[in-house]
């Protein structure tokens, strides 16, 4: 399910990307691909796509902050020295964050079985 709804993200985000080009092309709208800051999409996508595939853990949410505060600073809307300067304060809340979220998992026992010749009934 989670695969397939990752798969329907990235074909409309195709299709808009290619909808986007084809009317900057015939003269519809003025549209640029390279933008201030579009390096950070190459950060902020594959979290997405993770945070949808396996659920939200603190390696792609910390990838996903990082990369909407860098292009939130490319387009100027943050101060970068103030973001360099909360980086370690904010890499350090996020591991604590991580690590107590990590303490109150639910952790599911894993079967592992194998029958020849037979069936098995596994609860």
């Amino acid at each position: 399910m989670k695969n397939r709804i990752s798969s329907i993200v990235l074909g409309l985000l195709l299709i808009a990307a290619g909808v986007s080009y084809a009317g900057n092309t015939l003269g519809f709208w003025d549209f640029t691909l390279f933008f201030r800051g579009w390096w950070t999409l190459i950060i902020i996508i594959p979290c997405i796509v993770s945070i949808i595939q396996r659920g939200v853990n603190g390696a792609n949410a910390a990838g996903l902050i990082v990369g909407a505060a860098l292009l939130l600073g490319a387009w100027d809307v943050i101060d970068l020295s103030l973001l360099r300067r909360l980086l370690v304060p904010l890499i350090l809340i996020l591991i604590g964050v991580s690590i107590l979220l990590s303490n109150t998992r639910i952790k599911r026992a894993a079967v592992n079985a194998a029958c020849v010749f037979g069936g098995v009934n596994i609860k």
